[in-house]
């Protein structure tokens, strides 16, 4: 086969010999804790598909990208003494697929955006062939950062290497220094864990990806709403503005926050970036696994209409699963292309996800049943009336309460230093003796089996301020001195990235799009947030004569652009955010996901501007005029 020096690349996947049951990719933390031949593999293979001294080679990770190799020529080095264990190490590569990062999972050793098996200060122990089962640990965590040899330090006169003070790729960046700010983020979270008291609190990590992940798989049925963020046009009204793509965009930003992973050029660079997208892959298999219905609905294509043409696809051809998904050979024959009919299936290619294991979930409801289990947190529905997920909801509620009292601090990214790494004493004397009131039973939040989902819709022109743009949601004031740090703010909800490019981007359908000047939909949940103030006494219901004017007042949101610039929100091209609702109804079954109503309403007096002055229909959008006010969705003009 050849290197690519030589000639073509043909990469086929992996070799498998039971495709009916295949091996399952695994997440990033189970696979640590429970699989660990295969673990100390995938360290090992990530250490040498790295090296910044092979980036010339098509195959390395600078380039191609082919992992599977290096993990099976690492099997095979161990030696056949029993120490070395080397059948064990060769039946984990074969059964080794890259493992997954679930986002939406909430667990207690994650204190942190990220977990700790992706840090720069995790400094992992391996067991090398020829030790003789003896674990020493590795030089550098290959999983926190890409260090870039010669041919990355130039490339595209620089532009790769963002930080050529480090020569790497950084999440969290402090800019004055061109290090990363992780262990200041760390030291922040691990002070709020451990103080005193403080154990009790569940600090925000501002991302309430579980309760989104959680409303896209069971409320949306609708292949091209799911996975797509395209605005749809003001004739399609308020449904559907919530994607995959747009969680896909925020936890981008989230993990980058100015780093390599912000930038979708770049963002592959990061060691992260493949286990993000390997669950944007699984979230998709449960998705098609919920709702597979390949006569009706089909939920793996979505039929276009014609294109504008691109290097493979021809101007004018009507785009649906047959057509050639070039340039991906399905073969080594010319021509011979992939479909996505062809690709449905992730059997396909020698893989499954633990969730959609056939032979183990035969039926939908018994994918359900497993998606409530390891979801629980995401959904009141799936909450409201058991105890030990409310007890986590109290201590959120204690958080706000404390802080309607006093204003929590957030760390400062000043050359490493955080105001965070010790609680003020303050904060520590009056935490104890925090009381909320107890009469807040969540069961009384829902009516007849039916409450209210609330939801914010984002939408704004996709390629606006060169792409370089985040919208922050916030339930409360946000604190603003330090922009970079708002997703840590204890009222932050989550944030909506368009993930766009600039007027230099080398991508045609890009330049098209900034022509056309594509708009884009994102959505965030607010229930959770509603019932963890509903808890704290800061809010009596989810109905809208109680919630409209707390949102009224309480509902912000803000803009940062570059280098953690707060933004003018009138600045970005199409900006516009509103408020909906959707009727849920909660199943008897405690085992069947709820079911929606088939449209939302939307809630303009929450993003009104309400003058005593004005008259008639005279309103003005809150937020720099980019809240909703009533009527007809704007359009660009």
């Amino acid at each position: 086969m050849s290197d690519g020096t030589k000639g073509p690349v043909p990469v086929s996947g992996i070799e498998y010999d039971v495709f009916d049951k295949p091996p399952s990719r695994i997440e990033l933390r189970d696979m640590r804790a429970n699989y660990k031949d295969q673990w100390n593999l995938y360290l090992q293979a990530m250490e040498r598909f790295m090296d910044p001294t092979k980036e010339k080679e098509p195959l390395s990770f600078y380039q191609i990208a082919v992992l599977y190799k290096y993990v099976n020529n690492i099997a095979q080095s161990y030696g056949t003494e029993p120490a070395e264990r080397r059948d064990a190490y060769i039946k984990a590569a074969k059964d080794f697929r890259m493992p997954y990062w679930d986002w939406a999972l909430q667990t207690n050793e994650d204190v942190t955006l990220f977990p700790r098996e992706v840090w720069s200060s995790t400094i992992p122990s391996v067991i090398r062939p020829g030790s003789q089962g003896k674990s020493t640990p590795m030089s550098a965590n290959p999983l926190a950062s890409y260090q870039f040899g010669s041919k990355g330090q130039t490339d595209q006169g620089g532009a790769i290497n963002m930080f050529p003070k480090v020569d790497r790729t950084l999440r969290w960046p402090n800019t004055e220094s061109d290090a990363s700010d992780e262990s200041t983020l760390q030291t922040w979270f691990n002070a709020w864990k451990t103080g005193n008291d403080m154990d009790k609190f569940d600090m925000s990590r501002g991302k309430n990806l579980t309760e989104r992940v959680f409303w896209i798989l069971t409320a949306y049925t609708n292949f091209g709403a799911m996975c797509c963020n395209l605005f749809q046009g003001s004739e399609s009204g308020w449904s559907n503005w919530g994607s995959f793509e747009d969680v896909h965009n925020a936890v981008h930003n989230y993990v980058g926050n100015g780093g390599h992973m912000s930038s979708i050029q770049l963002s592959s660079f990061d060691p992260v970036f493949w286990l993000h997208h390997t669950n944007i892959d699984r979230l998709f298999a449960i998705w098609q696994a919920l709702h597979d219905d390949s006569i009706s609905n089909p939920t793996f294509v979505a039929p276009s209409g014609r294109s504008s043409g691109t290097r493979v696809i021809a101007k004018g051809l009507k785009q649906n699963a047959e057509t050639p998904l070039a340039p991906f050979n399905a073969s080594e024959t010319i021509e011979d292309f992939w479909t996505s009919a062809a690709a449905k299936d992730t059997k396909t290619f020698g893989y499954v996800y633990p969730e959609t294991r056939d032979w183990v979930y035969k039926d939908p409801a018994d994918i359900k049943s497993q998606l409530i289990s390891l979801y629980s947190y995401g959904s009141l529905s799936t909450m409201f009336d058991k105890p030990s997920i409310n007890s986590n909801l109290v201590s959120r509620a204690r958080l706000h309460s404390l802080a309607e009292q006093i204003p929590l601090p957030i760390p400062t990214l000043d050359s490493g230093r955080t105001e965070g790494d010790k609680i003020p004493e303050e904060i520590e004397q009056k935490a104890a003796h925090i009381k909320i009131p107890t009469d807040r039973d969540l069961k009384k939040l829902v009516i007849d089996n039916k409450y209210l989902e609330w939801l914010v819709n984002i939408k704004a022109e996709k390629h606006a301020n060169n792409g370089d743009f985040v919208v922050h949601v916030f339930l409360g004031g946000p604190q603003d001195d330090n922009p970079a740090l708002y997703v840590l703010d204890h009222n932050h909800v989550a944030a909506f990235s368009a993930l766009g490019q600039d007027s230099e981007t080398g991508c045609e359908k890009c330049k098209v799009d900034q022509a056309e000047r594509l708009q884009v939909t994102g959505q965030i949940p607010l229930t959770l947030a509603l019932v963890e103030r509903y808890q704290a006494g800061l809010v009596d219901g989810l109905t809208p004569e109680v919630v409209e004017p707390y949102l009224a007042q309480n509902l912000h949101w803000r803009v940062v652009t570059g280098n953690a610039q707060l933004t003018p929100r009138d600045q970005i091209n199409g900006l516009l955010v509103g408020v909906v609702t959707c009727e849920v109804t909660v199943p008897t079954d405690e085992n069947a996901l709820p079911q929606y109503a088939a449209n939302v309403v939307p809630r303009p007096a929450a993003t009104t501007k309400k003058q005593e002055n004005w008259s008639g229909d005279q309103s003005e959008g809150r937020g720099d005029g980019t809240g909703y006010t009533g009527g007809e969705i704007p359009v660009l003009t």
